[in-house]
């Protein structure tokens, strides 16, 4: 952006078209940074809930099992 900036006092129309274009992909590389963050959070959130309900299904099972009476 600074090769396109005001030399002569004018510069080019390209500047100001850069300046917002850079602007514009922070904003979404912030935007996509914060949901890919949401996304991570709710997935240890899943293995938490997907570990217990292992547990106890696997305790349940155990418990039931035939082979205890031998």
């Amino acid at each position: 952006m600074k090769a396109f900036g005001a030399r002569d006092g004018d510069g080019w129309l390209t500047s100001t078209a850069l300046r917002t274009a850079h602007t514009a992909w922070g904003a979404q590389v912030r935007n996509l940074l914060d949901r890919l963050g949401a996304e991570k959070d709710a997935l240890g959130g899943t293995i938490t809930v997907l570990t217990a309900a292992d547990l106890d299904v696997g305790t349940d099972v155990r418990r039931v099992s035939a082979l205890d009476r031998y």
